[in-house]
């Protein structure tokens, strides 16, 4: 969704904002994350009425689940802040002062 303009001392695109890849690599976590969490619930869900004979599989099931939702998690933690800080560049930059 970023759009370009020419930059008229180098002549090449630019992004209008470099937050903007950052805002949509952030939203695409998001999303990967919140699949996650549905996942790790639904196993929860599968380990809780699991028969004796397969609680075992179950459970490694979920806790395997729960390890990717973290993981996800983390991801999405970390560009949202690499998008706080590239909104308060944007602002310094744009405000200075």
């Amino acid at each position: 969704m970023a759009s370009s303009r020419t930059s008229s001392s180098e002549g090449q695109a630019a992004p209008d904002s470099m937050t903007d890849g950052l805002v949509d690599e952030m939203l695409g976590y998001y999303i990967d994350w919140r699949q996650d969490a549905a996942a790790a619930e639904n196993a929860y869900r599968l380990w809780s009425i699991a028969s004796t004979d397969e609680e075992a599989l179950r459970y490694a099931a979920y806790v395997a689940a729960l390890d990717q939702e973290e993981s996800s998690a983390i991801r999405y933690a970390l560009v949202f802040r690499e998008v706080e800080r590239a909104v308060q560049c944007d602002a310094s930059v744009s405000n200075p002062g």
